[in-house]
């Protein structure tokens, strides 16, 4: 795993990572590198980035809210059950902002790619 990084030098590095448009698998190498979760502020940008969305981010401007996709009820309870998986020191509001998080980049990701949710 390498050296841990401290918490703040990680986050600096990360908004440096993400602020510079990188691909996923230098994202990937620098979370290896922290024991911390992703800052709420950023988890956004880190799913894009995961998902290839950074590069079309007019898919996230355009978006018009409406979570209607022909995988809709898959999307929310695969979501559901990973916020289930997440530490318990997370707080319900943190629960269901990352819920949220991931519904809307999965729906985005579907309607935009014409993907099938899997």
């Amino acid at each position: 795993r390498g050296d841990v990084l401290r918490s703040e030098e990680w986050q600096e590095r990360l908004d440096a990572v993400l602020n510079e448009g990188v691909d996923y698998g230098a994202l990937r190498s620098l979370c290896r590198h922290c024991t911390k979760s992703i800052p709420g502020s950023r988890r956004l940008d880190v799913w894009k980035v995961s998902l290839g969305l950074s590069r079309k981010s007019d898919a996230m401007q355009n978006w018009d809210g409406s979570f209607e996709c022909l995988d809709r009820d898959a999307i929310e309870e695969q979501c559901c059950r990973q916020v289930e998986r997440l530490p318990e020191d997370f707080s319900s509001d943190e629960r269901d902002a990352v819920c949220l998080d991931m519904r809307s980049i999965l729906t985005v990701y579907s309607k935009s790619t014409g993907q099938r949710f899997r």
